[in-house]
């Protein structure tokens, strides 16, 4: 999926307008993080990559402990999904910084990143604290989305996940499901449905 033309308004916005953004501001990583998604869209993952070390990682990540969590998880799942080498460290880093600023369930949107981060080390025993300890009003999405990321982590491809909107966050966060649905159904033939899924995730970008 190619960068559109909104996406290179926005990324070149976004790099000027943060010139003038203290690097200690609390979305000063995040912000980064969006541009980090642009560089992956338009093949540029050698900048991904930069930016994932200078600002995104957990330990160098200067904004709130949601973020740390979050920003590097999607951030690493995505990359994967662009063809990146999967490097274990790196998501051991963020599994283990998940686990320990979150080491329950108890907000959707933190939890679904946080079973992600489980998914993708294989540990299979936090990411059971996902399927059975959900908590609140969309618990349910969240038990579903562990299980999904699961079987995504085993090949699993059969596995889908909607009505994301209830999991909070942006558009830009919550694609990542219709990501790896896409990639679920082109792994079972289904490629046409897998199209019009990413050209609704493209169109909004």
């Amino acid at each position: 999926m190619g960068i559109t033309r909104r996406g290179v308004a926005g990324s070149a916005f976004l790099e000027g307008w943060l010139a003038g953004y203290p690097g200690a501001g609390v979305l000063h990583s995040h912000l980064v993080w969006h541009l980090s998604l642009w560089a992956i869209q338009r093949g540029d993952l050698d900048g991904a990559w930069a930016a994932y070390h200078a600002r995104l990682r957990p330990r160098v990540n200067t904004g709130p402990a949601i973020n740390q969590v979050s920003d590097g998880a999607s951030f690493l799942f995505r990359a994967g999904l662009a063809g990146a080498p999967r490097e274990a460290g790196l998501r051991r880093e963020v599994s283990d910084a998940a686990r320990r600023l979150f080491p329950q369930p108890r907000v959707t949107f933190i939890d679904l990143h946080g079973a992600l981060a489980a998914a993708m080390v294989g540990d299979g025993e936090r990411l059971a604290l996902f399927v059975e300890g959900a908590k609140g009003p969309a618990g349910a999405l969240v038990a579903a989305a562990a299980r999904g990321f699961g079987a995504f982590a085993r090949g699993d491809w059969e596995e889908v996940v909607a009505e994301h909107e209830r999991f909070g966050g942006s558009r830009a966060q919550r694609d990542l499901l219709e990501q790896a649905w896409a990639l679920g159904l082109i792994r079972v033939g289904r490629a046409e449905e897998a199209g019009r899924v990413l050209g609704r995730v493209s169109g909004r970008g």
